[in-house]
């Protein structure tokens, strides 16, 4: 067996956000249960984090073809501060 790496760059807008995971919106769909890492700009910090995708569903209609789930494989304190100051700053 062979192992190898892909590397794909697809830009997303984040529609919900928790510690547990995010919505994107996005222009592709991921298959479901496939795993990656994901770059994320929150609040001006870059943070990388492993997730799988839960579900694929219909876009909203806004630019964007599929409103994609992904669970958060792990986690920092970087990650959650991140978080934590954008949940704080849009309510």
């Amino acid at each position: 067996m062979l192992a190898g790496a892909l590397a794909c760059v697809e830009r997303g807008r984040v529609v919900d956000i928790s510690r547990l995971g995010l919505s994107i919106a996005c222009l592709v769909a991921p298959p479901i249960d496939s795993t990656f890492i994901l770059r994320l700009i929150l609040a001006g910090d870059e943070v990388s984090v492993d997730v799988r995708v839960r579900h694929v569903r219909p876009g909203d209609g806004h630019g964007s073809q599929y409103l994609v789930g992904l669970e958060f494989l792990s986690s920092s304190y970087r990650l959650e501060s991140a978080i934590d100051r954008v949940v704080a700053q849009s309510e």
